[in-house]
């Protein structure tokens, strides 16, 4: 099921909001949870989770 994701963006000093489509993200926002997007697989998203490791490097 694709999830709806709406959200302002800045373009040449103007306000336009967007709205994308995207599947594949059902559970990625949880409240007081720090979990960053990284990438993605041909199978899933691929995450950090700074609550359990606060650190990250990216080469």
């Amino acid at each position: 099921m694709d999830s709806k994701v709406t959200f302002t963006m800045q373009m040449n000093g103007e306000s336009k909001d967007a709205t994308a489509y995207v599947s594949g993200i059902t559970n990625l926002i949880q409240q007081r949870k720090w979990f960053v997007p990284i990438g993605q697989s041909l199978e899933k998203i691929i995450y950090h989770d700074f609550d359990e490791t606060p650190h990250m490097a990216i080469g």
